[in-house]
C-alpha cells in the first residue's frame, strides 16, 4: 500500500478546483479563477511528487518529468471513450482531470489545457507555487501536524489571505518576506 497516496490527494484538490470554478450542486457559487489556480499548484504538487515517488532518484524523476511534460497529447482515452481536449469545456476537463488522477494517471496536455482555461501561465504556476509552498510551511511550523493550527482567520481561509498578500509579492522579493506576512496577518486574524 502507497503510505503517500499522490494522485489520491490531487483528485481531491481536482474535486475543489471545480468548487472554485463556481459548481456546487446544492447552491449557486462564484467562480473563482485564483483559488482554481491555487487548487491546480496544490494538484501538480502531487503530480510531482507521484512522479520522484515513481522514479526514486531525482535525476531519473527530472528527466521523466521534462519527457512526459514535452507530449502533446491531443486525445485522452479514459475508460475506452476518446476525448478531444480542445473540445471539452473547462469543467469536462477538470473532470477528465480527476477521473484519471483516482485512476492512478496523469496527462500533462489535459493539466496544461485546465491551466489556460484557468489564466494561469507557467511563470504564474511558478510563483503561486513558492507562494504556496511558504503557506504550507507556516501551517507545519504553527501546528497543522498536530491539529492545533487554525486554518480559518476571522471567518477566512488562510488561502484567501495568501491570494491578498500575493498581490504585492513576487518570489524574487524572498520567501521570508512572505512567511512573515503570513505571521503577521495570523496574529492578528487568527
Amino acid at each position: 500500500m502507497n503510505r503517500h497516496a499522490y494522485l489520491r490527494a490531487a483528485s481531491v484538490e481536482s474535486g475543489e478546483m471545480i468548487e472554485h470554478h463556481g459548481y456546487k450542486w446544492w447552491k449557486a457559487v462564484r467562480k473563482d479563477v485564483v483559488q482554481m489556480q491555487l487548487e491546480l499548484v496544490d494538484i501538480i504538487h502531487f503530480y510531482l511528487s507521484e512522479v520522484a515517488r515513481i522514479a526514486n532518484d531525482p535525476d531519473k524523476a527530472r528527466e521523466d518529468l521534462l519527457a512526459a511534460w514535452a507530449v502533446e497529447d491531443t486525445v485522452v482515452v479514459f475508460d475506452n471513450v476518446e476525448y478531444v481536449i480542445e473540445d471539452l469545456p473547462a469543467l469536462e476537463k477538470m473532470d477528465l482531470l480527476m477521473g484519471l488522477s483516482c485512476a492512478k494517471r496523469i496527462n500533462w496536455s489535459l493539466y496544461r489545457a485546465i491551466m489556460k482555461d484557468a489564466g494561469l501561465s507557467f511563470d504564474s504556476l511558478y510563483s503561486i507555487y513558492a507562494a504556496k509552498n511558504v503557506l504550507n510551511l507556516f501551517r507545519q511550523n504553527n501546528g497543522d501536524k498536530q491539529g492545533t493550527y487554525i486554518k480559518v482567520w476571522s471567518g477566512r481561509e488562510d488561502n484567501l489571505y495568501l491570494e491578498d498578500l500575493m498581490k504585492n509579492w513576487v518570489p524574487d522579493d524572498g520567501m521570508e518576506l512572505l512567511y512573515q506576512r503570513l505571521g503577521e496577518c495570523y496574529a492578528e486574524f487568527a
